[in-house]
């Protein structure tokens, strides 16, 4: 087992870097099982890949392995209307679509009380214009961004009373940051060179997780889940782009919920969730700094101006038969992007806000096969007189959809 271990760790170290965040940099759930079930990953989740959410978990869990494959299909277009650099124009941001990403989870029981495991995570966000918004402004006709952080969790879980579990995890990530053809806007910042075109910019951070679930009584359960920000070194190719000299940590999460059992085949959970991006200066800080004063890469300088996001989510599942599991769920989000932040964020465009979902598990012998898929419906954000004066003013705008589904396969040892 432990060189099984050392392999999922390897594998999931070399894993392609492609992610699309459904909220923010985020995807809706941790997991196959969760994305089936409404994004629920703090309270009844039953896959190794908890251990990044709610390490506690994988004292449910015992041993197992999972290895699966999660897929996104996104469509983005970006909008400039009223605008005197130019006529009203929408502009694809997908020029890259598809999105394959890696699922893999390993746990082990190392006594009636103590459980460890270890799961990739992934986080990012991307757009790629054939033909850039930002073109009219003197940019290169091709523009893109893409950001991805990539990790393993490290997970414990512990036992201490009957029905009480707490876990921890320790998270190294790998985060890779690139941005093409806007070299004209290096004008504003304090390391022009820095600031775009500069190679694949990477950077290492680490975050921790503290988590509790328990058992409140035999058909009511509660968990609570905390992961900090992600520390994480400057990024130095892009030290002339973002605040504090290359500084963009991902920010931590905290939530917590409740499951349900009305009836042995039945499971119903509700959970919230906050994002913290706005304490982040790299999401949080607005592009009002430049007229303030403050340049690109500069000390406490321009950001994205992302709020902290609240997510709600719902989830049921049923027990059809023995081997048949059958769930479905929901998840809303609060706004993340202030209307007169949206002229940075066409870049960014993070504007979906709900998802529908639906899953499936058949078990055999020792195994689980687990699918499921999401939809987010079309997501219109305008950002009324949002382009800077100097720029010829006017009103940029994002459209998002995605769909996503997945599958894995579970072995229990």
């Amino acid at each position: 087992m432990r060189s099984a271990a050392m392999g999922l760790a390897a594998l999931a170290l070399s894993a392609p870097l492609a992610v699309q965040g459904a909220y923010g940099i985020f995807t809706h759930g941790q997991g196959i099982e969760s994305q089936g079930m409404g994004g629920i990953a703090f309270t009844s989740i039953s896959e190794t890949y908890v251990a990044f959410s709610n390490p506690a978990l994988l004292q449910r869990v015992g041993d197992r392995l999972d290895i699966g494959l999660d897929y996104i299909w996104v469509s983005g277009t970006a909008g400039l209307d009223n605008n005197a650099a130019g006529p009203d124009d929408r502009f694809k941001a997908n020029r890259v679509r598809h999105y394959p990403i890696p699922q893999i989870g390993y746990s082990k029981r190392l006594s009636p009380a103590i459980t460890v495991g270890m799961s990739a995570f992934s986080a990012g966000l991307g757009t790629d214009f054939t033909r850039s918004p930002y073109e009219r402004f003197g940019a290169e006709r091709r523009g893109s961004l893409g950001l991805v952080q990539s990790g393993i969790a490290f997970a414990g879980a512990y036992e201490p009373v009957a029905g009480q579990l707490i876990g921890f995890s320790i998270n190294p990530a790998y985060q890779v940051l690139e941005l093409k053809g806007l070299q004209v806007f290096g004008a504003a910042s304090e390391n022009p060179d820095r600031f775009s075109d500069t190679g694949h910019g990477e950077a290492y951070g680490v975050s921790f997780t503290w988590a509790w679930h328990g058992e409140l009584t035999p058909w009511l359960n509660a968990a609570l889940s905390y992961r900090t920000r992600t520390f994480t070194e400057r990024i130095k190719r892009y030290s002339g782009l973002l605040p504090d000299q290359g500084r963009l940590q991902t920010p931590a999460v905290w939530g917590g919920g409740l499951s349900f059992t009305p009836h042995a085949d039945w499971t119903v959970a509700v959970e919230a969730q906050r994002v913290e991006y706005a304490s982040e200066v790299g999401y949080g800080n607005s592009i009002a700094r430049l007229e303030a004063g403050a340049q690109f890469g500069a000390d406490d300088g321009p950001g994205f101006g992302w709020r902290d996001q609240n997510i709600y989510k719902v989830g049921v599942a049923w027990q059809a038969t023995p081997a048949l599991r059958l769930m479905a769920g929901g998840s809303h989000a609060t706004r993340l992007i202030p209307g007169d932040e949206m002229f940075l964020n066409m870049l960014a465009p993070g504007t979906l806000r709900m998802h529908y979902t639906a899953g499936v598990r058949y078990a055999f012998e020792r195994w689980q096969v687990t699918g499921y898929s999401a939809y987010s419906p079309t997501q219109f954000q305008l950002g009324v007189d949002s382009v800077p004066d100097a720029f010829g003013g006017g009103d940029a705008s994002a459209r998002t959809k995605m769909h996503m589904f997945g599958i894995s396969f579970g072995r229990q040892f």
